[in-house]
């Protein structure tokens, strides 16, 4: 399928790559078919999602388990019945990511991620009740978190290594 995009230009895109949205991703409600662009690395945790229907909207969006590998959000019963997963099928997600021009300071929505049926396509942005998910969950204090964790002894909070 071919696709136009603002950052990428007119591309080739597999019909296995589109997310198709029920209800929209909050704030673009209209707009409900997207297509998951990979970045060069296939191993890189962040992706575009492009939208079909406007080349202007595009989002930069990461696996949240490559941050935070405990992230479990309870996904309500009505989703995973519109999403069609069956009993012992796992959802992917997304969470979409804000990157300022001090990638630092970069953030992901762990409150509302992007729950997607891997072999149908459907997806579904929802808000999900767990209290521990914020709007705004610091990457960079994530990785080093987990580079503390894992042994190592260099300092890697922002202010250690804005230093």
């Amino acid at each position: 399928m071919r696709i136009k995009t603002k950052n990428f230009g007119d591309m080739e895109v597999d019909k296995d790559r589109i997310l198709t949205f029920n209800r929209g991703i909050i704030g673009f409600e209209d707009f409900k078919k997207y297509a998951v662009i990979d970045h060069k690395n296939e191993n890189f945790p962040f992706k575009w999602l492009q939208s079909l229907e406007e080349k202007d909207i595009a989002f930069v969006v990461a696996d949240p388990f490559a941050f935070y590998p405990d992230y479990s959000p309870v996904i309500p019963n009505i989703i995973i019945n519109y999403l069609g997963l069956k009993e012992n099928e796992k959802p992917g997600f997304y969470v979409i990511a804000v990157v300022p021009k001090d990638p630092v300071k970069m953030t992901v929505n762990l409150k509302a991620p992007i729950v997607f049926n891997p072999f149908n396509r459907k997806a579904e942005q929802i808000i999900v009740e767990n209290e521990d998910y914020k709007i705004k969950h610091y990457i960079f204090t994530s990785i080093a978190n987990n580079h503390l964790e894992q042994g190592n002894n260099r300092d890697m909070t922002p202010s250690a290594v804005n230093d």
